[in-house]
């Protein structure tokens, strides 16, 4: 029987993974093994990861959220706030063993693009990163944000009184 991960269209990734347990960036290593990719690289804390993304072209970055000393959230929102540096926009998936909704919030606020609950699984890590390639959303300043848009736009027609002011009734949310 054929492997469903035998040609994934994902080969061609560099991803970078930062953990800061051991354990986990090798589950993290072999799920993307298993999805073909093969340039992978670690960090075990937001110092080396900042150091792996100005020595190579990063495609990818998936971070623990809850870290020591700095959190991912923390080195999100200095990928993010990096303004001029080629890996600013680089996607982010955060993931994280505490998925609460404030976790989750305050990773949305960081920038990180997509957030996965671990234990992760190789389907679930290659539709989320399908969804990042597939839909991939794009990358505003606003006030104090700096990320992915955070709305997801297609064939959103939301015309009710949350509506952005900006926004005219009948807004498709595709850009021109």
């Amino acid at each position: 029987m054929q492997s469903p991960f035998e040609e994934t269209g994902l080969e061609e990734l560099t991803v970078l993974i930062v953990d800061d347990n051991r354990h986990f960036r090798k589950v993290a290593r072999n799920l993307l093994r298993a999805l073909k990719i093969s340039r992978i690289y670690e960090a075990e804390d937001a110092r080396s990861a900042l150091d792996a993304l100005k020595s190579d072209a990063i495609d990818l970055i998936m971070t623990g959220l809850v870290m020591k000393p700095v959190s991912g959230i923390k080195l999100a929102e200095g990928i993010r706030k990096s303004d001029g540096k080629p890996y600013q926009k680089v996607p982010i998936i955060g993931m994280t063993l505490y998925s609460s909704f404030e976790t989750i919030v305050k990773a949305r606020d960081a920038g990180v693009n997509e957030i996965l609950a671990k234990p992760l699984s190789a389907r679930q890590l290659e539709r989320h990163i399908r969804g990042l390639i597939e839909d991939n959303r794009d990358f505003i300043k606003g006030g104090s944000f700096i990320g992915p848009d955070r709305r997801r736009h297609k064939g959103m027609r939301y015309e009710g009184p949350e509506r952005r002011a900006d926004e005219p009734i009948g807004w498709s949310g595709t850009s021109s």
